[in-house]
């Protein structure tokens, strides 16, 4: 079981590429892993969910990610959070559209739901983009079964990144609010939290 959840959490990392090309695990991440550039803390635990990697795309460290997975009976859900720079001339509606984009290239992909959402925070207006997408079995490899897999990317204003997630879990386990105790339990910096 252990080998088939770690090569699911890999098919879905490659499902919805990191920022950029090159990535390099980061060996030995300590806990707290802090991005650089931003000063925002991934711990290795954080709200039942469990750090299974930390992956830079960028040799500066700037453009980086933390994958983390949560076991519960009834399914598990695999997510990989995104803190990097913003892209120059891209509007936020712009690179939302192009993480939709990478998402539906694959056949059967489904569109459920579309929304605004919380900032990392929680707090203030729905102002980050959210959406939530069926993936049929096998779409991700042979062996994979069917999911449920929601993309969000928040565009801090005036902070030159971005806070992208994407959560994806075994069909007909809700794992929405779990995730949303995750985003809300890291440490944000000012800059990225509203």
């Amino acid at each position: 079981m252990r080998s088939f959840v770690w090569g699911w959490c890999v098919a879905l990392t490659l499902l919805v590429a990191g920022p950029a090309q090159a990535q390099r695990e980061v060996a030995n991440a300590p806990d707290p892993w802090v991005h650089a550039a931003t000063g925002a803390k991934l711990p290795v635990s954080v709200a039942g969910f469990q750090r299974t990697r930390v992956s830079e795309y960028s040799d500066d460290g700037r453009d980086a990610s933390a994958s983390y997975v949560l076991r519960r009976e009834g399914g598990f859900v695999s997510v990989t959070l995104y803190i990097y720079p913003a892209a120059a001339g891209l509007t936020c509606v712009q690179t939302f559209a192009d993480g939709q984009a990478q998402i539906v290239r694959r056949g059967g992909v489904r569109l459920i739901r579309e929304a605004r959402d919380l900032p990392p925070s929680g707090r203030g207006t729905p102002v980050a983009h959210y959406a939530r997408y069926a993936i049929p079995a096998g779409t991700m490899g042979e062996g994979i079964p069917a999911l449920t897999s929601d993309l969000y990317l928040h565009c801090p204003a005036g902070s030159g990144f971005l806070v992208k997630y994407r959560a994806s879990g075994t069909e007909g386990f809700e794992f929405g609010p779990d995730v949303t105790r995750l985003i809300r339990s890291i440490a944000w910096p000012a800059a990225l939290a509203d």
